[in-house]
């Protein structure tokens, strides 16, 4: 009489294992992709707003020229439109940078009031 003692698991109980590791994976690897391209749109947005006090704060200091209100530019892989409205003896200006971010355009806008030049 011989004595069967296998030490090993089945092949059934292979499957059954790598079935329940891929069912648990799907899911947390669906939250690491998104949660990926929320960190590079999170990041544009970011930049975009760099970019925006980069220019409010170049025009508040009379530097470097810049478009007449209305006009837009293309800078640095991003859109921004510059506007300007009179009010109450300030320039009211503001300053909107546009970027692509995965599914839509976003945009990114700054306001200051600077006194009018006599």
């Amino acid at each position: 009489m011989t004595k069967n003692s296998s030490r090993g698991f089945t092949l059934i109980e292979v499957l059954v294992a790598v079935m329940i590791l891929l069912l648990l994976a799907a899911p947390i690897s669906k939250i690491y992709h998104q949660g990926a391209i929320n960190t590079k749109a999170r990041g544009r947005s970011t930049q975009a707003l760099y970019l925006a006090v980069q220019i409010m704060e170049e025009i508040i200091a009379g530097g470097r020229y810049y478009p007449m209100s209305g006009e837009s530019l293309h800078i640095q892989g991003y859109n921004y439109e510059l506007s300007t409205t009179p009010k109450d003896g300030m320039i009211l200006v503001t300053v909107k940078v546009f970027h692509e971010s995965w599914d839509r355009d976003r945009e990114v806008s700054l306001s200051t009031l600077i006194p009018e030049a006599d």
